[in-house]
């Protein structure tokens, strides 16, 4: 895997935030400051594009997942919606991207 991958850096950004928030609630922030540094840690996330590491990585845990006669979990992904491919719902986190592969290597289909 990457160093410092996308996920590990998001989650410094959002945690480093959350400490920025308790650090200065005893100062009382007003409404608006928490919706600016909000709105600040939305702005980085969105900024930042999803990487699922690396592919290779993905390619053989589904390769030997299959040879082995794992089966995918039938249940769905939280996010999931009719007519989404696994690329629709990269963005809401790696594991669900990962079974997602998997169902459809294993079924040929999309959650069917």
């Amino acid at each position: 895997m990457r160093k410092g991958s996308l996920l590990k850096r998001l989650f410094l950004s959002v945690f480093t935030g959350f400490l920025l928030i308790l650090a200065q609630s005893g100062s009382a922030l007003s409404e608006a400051e928490k919706q600016a540094i909000q709105n600040q840690l939305n702005q980085q996330t969105i900024n930042k594009a999803f990487d699922p590491d690396n592919p290779a990585d993905l390619e053989a845990y589904l390769d030997d997942a299959v040879q082995k006669g794992i089966k995918p979990p039938v249940q769905p992904p939280q996010h999931w919606q009719p007519g989404y491919t696994c690329n629709d719902i990269l963005g809401f986190g790696y594991s669900g991207y990962r079974n997602c592969m998997l169902y459809y290597r294993y079924y040929g289909c999309y959650y069917c």
